[in-house]
C-alpha cells in the first residue's frame, strides 16, 4: 500500500510541474508595450488556442500550450509550418513577456490588457 501512494504522489508531482496551471495563463485581448506599442494585439479565445494580429491587419490563429518559461504555438491551417516555442514569463493578469514574434528582431516583447474606457 505505501508504494501504491508513493507511486500515486510521483505521478501527481511530474504531472503537475510540467505544466502552468489554467490560472497563470492568459485569456482574452493584450496588446504589445514594447518594444513597439499597439504593434501587436494577441486574443486568447480559449485555453489553447489564440489569434495574433499585427498592426497592418494581418491576423494568424495558433494552437497553444504553455510550460515552464515557454509557448510552444502552432500555427492553426498550416500543416507545414512547424511549431515554435517562444520564452514566455507570465507577470500577472494583466501582463507578461514573450519571445518576439517577429522574425530577426531579438526583444523580449511585453504585452498587457487594453486600458479600459
Amino acid at each position: 500500500m505505501k508504494k501504491l501512494l508513493l507511486l500515486f504522489s510521483l505521478i501527481l508531482v511530474f504531472t503537475t510541474g510540467c505544466t502552468t496551471e489554467l490560472s497563470e495563463r492568459p485569456n482574452g485581448i493584450y496588446v504589445e508595450k514594447s518594444p513597439t506599442e499597439f504593434r501587436t494585439t494577441i486574443n486568447f479565445t480559449s485555453d489553447r488556442e489564440l489569434t495574433i494580429t499585427k498592426i497592418d491587419g494581418t491576423s494568424k490563429d495558433y494552437s497553444f500550450s504553455v510550460g515552464e518559461m515557454i509557448m510552444s504555438l502552432t500555427p492553426k491551417n498550416e500543416a507545414t509550418y512547424p511549431s515554435i516555442n517562444l520564452f514566455y514569463h507570465y507577470t500577472d493578469p494583466n501582463q507578461f513577456e514573450i519571445g518576439n514574434i517577429y522574425t530577426g528582431d531579438t526583444d523580449v516583447m511585453v504585452f498587457v490588457r487594453p486600458p479600459t474606457k
